[in-house]
């Protein structure tokens, strides 16, 4: 695929501005920028939901007309964006081949659709998922990974991957990872949008940098460091960006605590403290207990253990508000430091 001079106008506002981009089979090209840098506005563009105001695009020498999603399909681009467009009433097969199910004496072959369903999802690690369930009754990660399958769907020529293991947890996304790069050495062009640098690291043939509507520069992955990225992302290097913090006074109340905090298998013998006018960050990839922890703290998690303030194991029903109730009715209401404990924490 071949752009020059794309732009796209919202009335007097410019949202992407004279854009140049090649895209080549058989290579994984990643677009990086910060949120509004443009990303989702070339994507729109080169999946023909979004008309663009100038500029031409190129498939394999030919100057097309992306008018529309199935336009778009005829030309072999296929688009998985961030925001999901499975529909919630239908079953996972007939997602997958919503836009051109098989058919046998002019009506849809159910039969046939389900064994392609069957093929796609096992490409996309998702196995564990029937073709006839209906999209509603699956969790957040497997949908995800149906709306993969989907972008699989029609065998195309580029595949456009927009934050696409956000949902996924640390497993079903390196599976993603690998697939990549085994349809992009099977002569696949893939556009690849992430904000997880280890992936685009991990990934990356090219790279576009993007910045408030236009490209930065187009480069050969291995000759830019992550700093260099980072700074052509925001226009200035990432420590002037996010000075340092003031240190806070070591003498600070705690506000809450959370000793020994164990929920078999995702949390195992956690410790933290909270103090007051403290921001405390949890991070980790997708699935590593953060989701849990933060639960936890809210009283909705049931048979956890831990210490209580005194260094006791406890191995009761606990809670952020008391171990007998899970009630998050009661608040983060003031007593006790520390979690878990039969009585009142003192959490704001």
């Amino acid at each position: 695929m071949r752009v020059r001079g794309l732009c796209v106008d919202y009335g007097t506002v410019r949202a992407l501005n004279t854009v140049d981009l090649d895209v080549v089979a058989g290579r994984i090209h990643a677009v990086l920028g910060e949120n509004g840098a443009g990303k989702s506005t070339l994507l729109k563009c080169l999946a023909g939901t979004l008309p663009a105001s100038e500029g031409t695009i190129e498939v394999n020498g030919d100057v097309v007309a992306l008018s529309d999603p199935g336009a778009a399909r005829a030309c072999g681009i296929s688009c998985v964006f961030q925001e999901m467009s499975l529909i919630q009433d239908l079953s996972v097969a007939e997602n997958i081949q919503l836009a051109s199910p098989p058919r046998k004496m002019g009506l849809i072959d159910r039969q046939a659709e389900r064994r392609r369903a069957e093929e796609l999802l096992k490409l996309v690690g998702a196995e564990d998922v029937s073709p006839n369930k209906l999209v509603r009754d699956l969790p957040l990660s497997r949908r995800q990974l149906v709306e993969i399958a989907k972008g699989l769907a029609s065998n195309p020529r580029l595949l456009i991957l927009d934050e696409s293991t956000s949902a996924l947890t640390e497993q079903d996304s390196q599976h993603i990872l690998s697939l990549a790069r085994q349809l992009a050495d099977d002569g696949l062009a893939i556009l690849y949008v992430s904000h997880r640098m280890a992936e685009i690291e991990q990934l990356a043939d090219d790279c576009s940098i993007f910045r408030d509507g236009s490209k930065v520069d187009s480069f050969v992955f291995e000759t830019k460091t992550a700093d260099d990225m980072v700074r052509m992302m925001m226009g200035r290097a990432i420590d002037a960006s996010l000075p340092r913090p003031a240190p806070l006074a070591k003498d600070l109340p705690s506000i809450l605590q959370l000793k020994g905090l164990t929920w078999a298998p995702a949390l195992n013998s956690i410790d933290l403290e909270l103090r007051r006018g403290e921001v405390l960050g949890i991070g980790g990839l997708d699935g590593q207990g953060q989701h849990e922890i933060l639960l936890a703290v809210f009283g909705a998690l049931k048979g956890m253990a831990g210490k209580d303030g005194t260094g006791r194991q406890t191995d009761h029903q606990c809670s952020a508000f008391k171990a007998d109730g899970n009630d998050p009715t009661h608040g983060l209401c003031t007593g006790r430091p520390w979690l878990p404990w039969s009585g009142p924490v003192n959490a704001c």
